[in-house]
């Protein structure tokens, strides 16, 4: 097909008028005015491709139009490439090709901070804090921040030179690896709090989502007492946030709709009986990176009376994204229809067509706004609309800790500083802490581990508050719990973090632990509890 026509085809695809999927839209004949826009565009084209002083490749003319014209839309209507296509596959297929690593820019340095265990990278003798140099003979340092990861994964079975340097030795290292296929999991950390309260925390709606989710409950012996962590969970695929709040709902039980101009609305219910018993006790916590799947779980949960959402506002989006395929392998992510919580909430939040797409990413919903009420289904108390799932128990954080370590993570203080760290200490903490239980039960912060990061703070213009004890606190914990993830793994920051510092457990498991006084109240119809 020439060119000409391909880039007519794309026109037309975004304009909804292409032959692709046509048999889950509406198609109808383009007016006189829609046909003028269609022919001034490809023969821009045409003049541009036959005229031009210069020989001109087309291909990402066409790219930044599509792009362009996308922009002009809502904030999530996207055009993806065939490149960001195969990583949104990977994404949500739960799975990858690549070595096992896991890295950070520090300073100049890209350094691997941590190693799947099992996986490629460490049976081939890459070690934590390793800097690594070049990827297949191209320094790390030519080759685009956005490019880095892509260039790290493969398909399974392919190799990859890493070119390290290791402190102590003289000369650098070069490992030739064969990539691996490596599990993308949904579920982040599942683990009994106590003899009766389970945890599960949820970092993505995958194709996999369900199966971990049931595989980490049969593990924790299934308990009847559960916090359902969904924070900073971005959302994913609509089936498995269904199957999800099916976990917990009666068959039958309308858990989505949705409602659009142009595609027929839909009532997604649960499909079977629920696995979670109906006398359980159950916290789901979200917070203003919660979007998506994750506020059709909550929001679900909180219509039904069935959870106690305790966090903060969720980000607020509810808009339904159909995906068109494009002959190159692109993309096109439309949006058609918005989405509807049981009450008829809707949770998309409000936003400018051609809008500020950072601005809108970046600032979260107030958790107070005018917001209009409605009732819950089982029980009839009120809920709130106006974007994004209100919770039930709003937990404020500590502004003044916030905005202290907030700024030692902008400035990238914390990784730095745990290198050096690590480069001194890294061998003697491997021999007096060789499992998490020892370091978790005896490991302090000392003194003078504490005063250099302060002391790197000061250099990058970072000044504690004055003599506040909760911020030093905090400081040192985080220092204890980013300490722990290096040596040992992911879960063992976040089970440091959730005994003193995470608002949001510790007020889930207060109220679960004080369901019948704190808990269940927060359920009961509003005129029950005044």
């Amino acid at each position: 097909m020439k060119r000409s026509m391909w880039f007519f085809g794309l026109l037309l695809a975004v304009a909804g008028l292409s032959s692709f999927r046509t048999a889950d839209i509406a198609v109808s004949r383009p007016d006189r005015a829609q046909r003028r826009s269609l022919a001034k565009l490809e023969r821009s084209y045409e003049y541009i491709r036959k005229m031009y002083v210069d020989s001109v490749d087309m291909a990402p003319l066409v790219e930044e139009a599509i792009r362009s014209m996308v922009q002009q839309l809502d904030p999530h209507t996207e055009y993806a490439s065939a490149a960001e296509m195969a990583e949104f596959w990977s994404l949500y297929r739960g799975k990858f090709g690549g070595i096992g690593i896991q890295t950070q820019w520090i300073r100049d340095s890209l350094v691997v901070t941590s190693l799947l265990s099992g996986g490629a990278a460490e049976e081939a003798g890459i070690r934590p804090d390793d800097r690594i140099v070049r990827v297949d003979g191209r320094t790390v340092k030519e080759i685009p921040a956005s490019e880095l990861i892509s260039v790290m994964r493969g398909d399974a079975g392919s190799k990859v030179k890493i070119l390290v340097i290791r402190r102590g030795v003289c000369q650098p290292i070069l490992y030739e690896i064969v990539r691996r296929e490596i599990p993308l999991p949904s579920v982040e950390l599942a683990y009994r709090v106590d003899s009766a309260v389970g945890y599960i925390k949820l970092i993505r709606f995958g194709q996999t989502t369900m199966r971990e989710v049931q595989r980490a409950y049969e593990e924790l012996d299934r308990p009847k007492e559960l916090i359902l962590d969904l924070r900073g969970n971005g959302g994913g695929l609509l089936d498995q946030a269904i199957a999800l709040s099916g976990f917990f709902l009666p068959k039958g039980s309308r858990i989505v709709s949705t409602e659009g101009r142009s595609v027929p609305s839909v009532v997604h219910s649960a499909r079977r009986n629920p696995v979670f018993p109906a006398e359980g006790r159950l916290i789901v916590l979200i917070d203003e990176r919660s979007a998506s799947a994750s506020e059709i779980v909550s929001g679900a949960l909180q219509d039904w009376d069935r959870a106690v959402i305790v966090g903060r506002r969720s980000f607020g989006k509810g808009l339904v994204q159909r995906q068109y395929l494009l002959p190159d392998g692109s993309a096109l992510r439309l949006v058609v229809a918005r989405y509807h919580t049981p009450s008829g909430r809707e949770i998309q939040r409000p936003y400018v067509k051609g809008g500020d797409r950072t601005a809108y990413r970046t600032h979260p919903l107030p958790d107070t706004i005018p917001s209009p009420a409605y009732r819950t289904l089982r029980t009839g108390r009120t809920v709130y609309g106006g974007g994004g799932i209100a919770p039930d128990v709003c937990v404020i954080q500590d502004t003044v800790q916030a905005s202290y370590l907030n700024a030692l993570l902008r400035k990238n203080i914390f990784p730095e500083f745990m290198q050096r760290y690590l480069d001194r200490n890294r061998t003697a903490l491997e021999r007096d802490y060789p499992e998490f239980a020892s370091f978790e039960e005896r490991f302090e912060v000392p003194d003078e581990m504490y005063e250099e990061l302060i002391g790197l703070g000061l250099e990058q213009g970072v000044t504690p508050p004055a003599e506040d004890s909760d911020v030093e606190a905090g400081t040192r914990r985080l220092l204890k719990a980013l300490l722990a993830e290096r040596l040992f793994d992911r879960e063992a920051l976040l089970r440091i973090l959730h005994a003193r510092d995470d608002a949001d457990f510790i007020r889930a498991l207060n109220l679960l632990k004080n369901w019948e006084a704190e808990g269940l109240p927060l359920l009961e119809a509003q005129h029950e509890r005044q």
